[in-house]
């Protein structure tokens, strides 16, 4: 498990940092499923969580109906397409809040800005300014 995930049962207590203590598990788990390849199951939630695992399956249950995991046959869990959404509205404000920079950089350097995000070993394009020159790279915003 990254060095970013400290097992539940060791980091501070919820009253501490004055969050609510089920979301901050609920997001810690999808967090534990992305950095697992998207595909858990509740064993391998407890053993990296440190959580027992009828709160990972209570926990689970509720991310399924809200649409953010789904089970599937294998009763093993997937990210569900619910965080597409959460993260492409993350992306495009994100693209938002870059634009005075980029062009700034468009009218000091003449050349198209772009500005990208890792995610994985890819990178996906969040914000263009494109410059004047009919030469210059061509890609669109969400490409990879």
């Amino acid at each position: 498990m990254p060095p970013s995930h400290a097992s539940t049962a060791d980091s501070k207590p919820s009253g501490a940092s004055g969050g609510v203590q089920s979301l901050e598990r609920a997001f810690d788990l999808l967090e534990r499923m992305a950095d697992a390849g998207g595909e858990v199951g509740l064993s391998e939630l407890s053993a990296s969580s440190g959580l027992p695992l009828p709160t990972i399956h209570r926990l689970m249950r509720t991310l399924v109906v809200c649409g953010y995991v789904r089970q599937q046959p294998n009763r093993r869990y997937a990210l569900g397409p619910r965080l597409i959404r959460l993260g492409e509205s993350a992306s495009r404000l994100l693209g938002t809040w870059a634009r005075p920079y980029l062009q700034r950089l468009v009218e000091e350097t003449g050349e198209t800005a772009n500005m990208a995000l890792l995610d994985g070993d890819e990178i996906v394009y969040v914000a263009q300014v494109p410059s004047k020159h009919s030469m210059r790279m061509f890609t669109e915003v969400g490409r990879r």
